[in-house]
C-alpha cells in the first residue's frame, strides 16, 4: 500500500507555478509590443477642430429637428481664448443664446447652456507610407510644417486634411475643382501657366466621392408640421405645370405626386434656394443664405469672421419613383458653367448629352451625345420602385439606377475653359480686370461665378415619387492668406509646383480650413532639416492614413458614450 500511495502521487501533474520575475518579465514584454504597435502600426488621434467637417467632427455641438428628423452639427460659438483655440464646455446663455436653423427646413433653434461634445476619435495607420505612395484624395495626418501659434516648435503639431496634390504636380484650384499637370511641363517665370498644355482635372474615385457628398435638400426630412412659425414651409422643389401634389394644406409630404400623362418638370428653386457651398456646421461664421432668415452677415463688434459662399455646380441629383404606367420617360436636366447637360432615360435607352446654353446668336445650339446605353429590364416599370442618381462632378456625368452605375462620360475642359464656362470671363480678360484694379483677382469674389439650376423632366405617365434630394460636392475656395496674399493655386502666378517629396493638402471644409492654400511660414528648424518650401508638406512629415473613426464624438455626461450609429471607415 505504501509503495502503490507512492506512485499514484508521483503520478499527479505539478502545480503551475509563477515566480514574481516571469510576471514582471511578461509585462515588460506587453508594455514593448503595445508600444512598438502604436508608433509604428496604429495610433489613435483625436479630431480637434473642424477643418475636415463634416467628413471628421472636431469639437462640436449637436442639433436635432423633431419636425423633420434631421440631426446636423455646429461648429463651437463661445470660446475662453481670443485666438479661439479653446471653446467653452457649455455653450450659449440666456444673454447671448446659440441660434441655429435646421438645414432642410429653416426652423430656427434657439437653446442655451448646450453641452460641447469632444471631436471623433480615430485610427491611423502608421509607417504604410513606408511601403506605399499616398494616393491623392487620401485622409492623411502630417506634422504641421509652419509655426504654430506664433511659437516654433519644430513640426510638432499633428494636422489632418485631405491630399490633393502629389509629388511632381503643378497645381490649380479652378471653379472649386484641382486641375494639374506633370511640373516637367513647366517653365521658370512662365507668366500664364493656366494657359499652357498638360493641365488635366482631378477626380475623385467613387468611394471617395459617395463620402463626400452633403446634403443641400433631401425631401426625406420634409417637417411633419409645416408651419414654421408665422411662415409656412414650401418644398424647394416645385413642380412647372398644373397636377403635382405636395402635401395636405399646412402639411407638407416627402412623397410628391403627379395625376397627369402630361410633360412636366420638377425643379428646384434657386432662387430662393442657391446651390452653393454653404454647411449647416459654420453657420455662425459663414454669409447666410436661403432658408436661414436674411440679417447682417457680420454684425459689429460680434467677433464673427465672413466666410463666403460660392455658387457650386457639381451636384448628385437622385430620386426614387414608381410610375403608373409603362410609358413613363424621366430626364435629369442642369444648367450651369454657361452648358447645358442632359440624361435622358426613355426608349429603354440611357443618353448623356451636352450642349453650349442657348444665346441670341444661337437659339437652339445642337446637343453632343457623349454616351449612350440601354436600360436596365426592370427600370421605370410600372408599380415598382426604381431608384436614379444622376452626377455632374469633376467634369463627368454619370447615371446610376438602383444602386448601379449604368453610364458614364466626361468631357476635358482646360483651365482657360473652365474659368470662361463658370465665369462668363475668358482668363485674359480676368488678368486685364486684375491689371485695371491694381491686383484685385476677380476670381475670388462669390459673384463672379454662374448660379447652376436644376430640373428632373417627365412624360407618358402618371407617377409618384418617394424621395427627392440635391447633394453638392467639395468646393475648394480660391481665398487669400492672412497677409492678403493670393492662396496658393487660385492664380496663375500661385500655381505651385511640387517637388518630387512634396504633398499639398486640404480641408473638406474649405470655407474654415487653415490648409496648403493659406500658409504663410515654415517653422525654422523644419526649414533648416528637412524642407523650407511655403504651402507643402514634406514627405518626412507624413504620419499615416486615417483609417476609421472608433469612437465617434461621444455623448456628454459622466460617463462617455460612443455614438455608435456614426462608427465608419473614412475615405
Amino acid at each position: 500500500m505504501p509503495d502503490s500511495a507512492t506512485h499514484a502521487a508521483s503520478d499527479s501533474p505539478a502545480k503551475p507555478h509563477s515566480s514574481i520575475k516571469e510576471t514582471v518579465i511578461s509585462l515588460i514584454i506587453a508594455f514593448v509590443v503595445a508600444f512598438v504597435f502604436r508608433g509604428f502600426v496604429l495610433e489613435p488621434f483625436m479630431i480637434p477642430t473642424g477643418s475636415m467637417a463634416p467628413t471628421l467632427m472636431g469639437a462640436h455641438m449637436r442639433f436635432d429637428d423633431k419636425h423633420s428628423g434631421y440631426d446636423w452639427t455646429v461648429n463651437p460659438w463661445k470660446f475662453a481664448d481670443n485666438s479661439r483655440q479653446v471653446p467653452l464646455p457649455r455653450q450659449g446663455n440666456t444673454n447671448e443664446p446659440i441660434v441655429v436653423h435646421d438645414p432642410m427646413s429653416g426652423r430656427e433653434d434657439r437653446d442655451v447652456d448646450i453641452p460641447l461634445r469632444s471631436g471623433d476619435r480615430i485610427f491611423v495607420l502608421k509607417s504604410v507610407y513606408s511601403f506605399f505612395d499616398p494616393s491623392r484624395f487620401d485622409v492623411v495626418v502630417f506634422k504641421y510644417p509652419g509655426v504654430t501659434r506664433g511659437e516654433p516648435l519644430g513640426a510638432q503639431t499633428n494636422y489632418i486634411k485631405r491630399l490633393v496634390a502629389l509629388p511632381g504636380e503643378q497645381v490649380a484650384f479652378i471653379d472649386g475643382d484641382v486641375f494639374t499637370r506633370p511640373a516637367s511641363l513647366a517653365k521658370d517665370n512662365e507668366e500664364n501657366p493656366w494657359a499652357a498644355e498638360g493641365w488635366k482635372i482631378a477626380r475623385k474615385p467613387e468611394r471617395v466621392q459617395r463620402a463626400v457628398w452633403q446634403p443641400v435638400f433631401d425631401s426625406h426630412h420634409t417637417p411633419w408640421n409645416a408651419q414654421q412659425g408665422k411662415a409656412q414651409f414650401t418644398p424647394p422643389w416645385k413642380g412647372t405645370t398644373s397636377g403635382w401634389n405636395f402635401g395636405e394644406p399646412g402639411k407638407a409630404s416627402p412623397h410628391y405626386r403627379f395625376d397627369a400623362a402630361t410633360p412636366t418638370a420638377l425643379a428646384f428653386a434657386t432662387d430662393s434656394n442657391p446651390i452653393t457651398d454653404w454647411t449647416a456646421y459654420n453657420e455662425f461664421f459663414q454669409v447666410p443664405h436661403y432658408p436661414v432668415p436674411p440679417g447682417p452677415v457680420v454684425p459689429q463688434g460680434s467677433g464673427r469672421i465672413a466666410l463666403y459662399c460660392f455658387p457650386v455646380s457639381d451636384i448628385r441629383a437622385r430620386c426614387t419613383l414608381t410610375p403608373d404606367a409603362d410609358a413613363l420617360s424621366m430626364s435629369a436636366f442642369l444648367s450651369a458653367r454657361g452648358h447645358e447637360f442632359r440624361a435622358d432615360l426613355a426608349g429603354g435607352q440611357a443618353i448623356i448629352r451636352m450642349r453650349p446654353a442657348p444665346s441670341k446668336d444661337d437659339a437652339d445650339p445642337a446637343w453632343k451625345e457623349l454616351a449612350s446605353v440601354p436600360l436596365p429590364a426592370t427600370a421605370l416599370k410600372p408599380a415598382r420602385a426604381t431608384a436614379v442618381e444622376f452626377w455632374h462632378v469633376d467634369q463627368t456625368l454619370a447615371v446610376w439606377v438602383d444602386g448601379q452605375r449604368i453610364v458614364e462620360a466626361g468631357y476635358d475642359w482646360t483651365p482657360p475653359e473652365r474659368v470662361l464656362a463658370s465665369t462668363g470671363t475668358s482668363l485674359d480678360d480676368a488678368l486685364a480686370q486684375e491689371n485695371k484694379t491694381r491686383g484685385e483677382w476677380p476670381l475670388i469674389e462669390p459673384k463672379s461665378y454662374r448660379q447652376a439650376s436644376f430640373r428632373f423632366e417627365f412624360a407618358g405617365s402618371k407617377f409618384t415619387i418617394h424621395r427627392a434630394a440635391l447633394d453638392r460636392d467639395l468646393y475648394y475656395q480660391p481665398r487669400e492668406k492672412n497677409d492678403r496674399s493670393l492662396g496658393l493655386g487660385i492664380h496663375p502666378r500661385t500655381s505651385q509646383v511640387l517637388g518630387p517629396d512634396h504633398f499639398l493638402f486640404c480641408g473638406d471644409n474649405s470655407a474654415a480650413s487653415l490648409d496648403g492654400r493659406l500658409w504663410t511660414d515654415v517653422d525654422p528648424f523644419t526649414a533648416n532639416q528637412i524642407d523650407d518650401t511655403v504651402g507643402v508638406v514634406h514627405r518626412n512629415l507624413l504620419v499615416g492614413r486615417a483609417f476609421c473613426v472608433y469612437f465617434p464624438a461621444p455623448k456628454p455626461g459622466s460617463i462617455p458614450i460612443p455614438d455608435a450609429g456614426r462608427l465608419r471607415f473614412i475615405w
